[in-house]
């Protein structure tokens, strides 16, 4: 069986923040600063709770989640899939079968102009993400990276 750890971070944007003694919040710190930190000691996924969304009428996924997931790989369809099924729209089996489809998606139609516009050839690109990608989330097997812990084989 794999052990996952799921870091679950309480925002009241844009901080993330701790209740104190049931009466009142405490700020911690910034979602992208406390989202590395706990992917540096191992964390596999992150659970964002918008304490105040609904009480503020605002949008949930605020530009301290975005940057987050940006940077750490959250991918869209994960996202979108553990939106949904909160939301009771699809059942845990169906998220799972769109995040094995769409989640890694590469966008090949777009990455030559992407490559163009920094001025850097394809192989440049590619040498410089793979120095970001996560010993503790991926490994590579038979030249191709997979995640070391997906959702579907836990």
């Amino acid at each position: 069986m794999n052990t996952r750890i799921i870091a679950k971070l309480d925002l009241k944007p844009p901080y993330v923040v701790k209740l104190v003694h049931f009466e009142g919040l405490r700020r911690v710190g910034l979602p992208f600063d406390l989202a590395k930190k706990y992917y540096d000691q191992g964390a596999h996924e992150l659970f964002y709770i918008h304490i105040v969304s609904s009480l503020y009428q605002r949008d949930l996924l605020s530009e301290g989640i975005k940057k987050t997931a940006i940077k750490f790989g959250i991918g869209r369809a994960t996202y979108d899939s553990a939106q949904s099924i909160r939301n009771g729209d699809i059942i845990r089996e169906e998220g799972i079968t769109l995040i094995k489809r769409f989640d890694g998606e590469f966008p090949n139609e777009y990455i030559k102009d992407c490559g163009d516009y920094m001025d850097i050839i394809m192989q440049q690109y590619h040498n410089l993400i793979e120095k970001f990608r996560s010993p503790h989330l991926w490994h590579k097997i038979n030249g191709n990276f997979e995640l070391k812990n997906p959702i579907w084989k836990g």
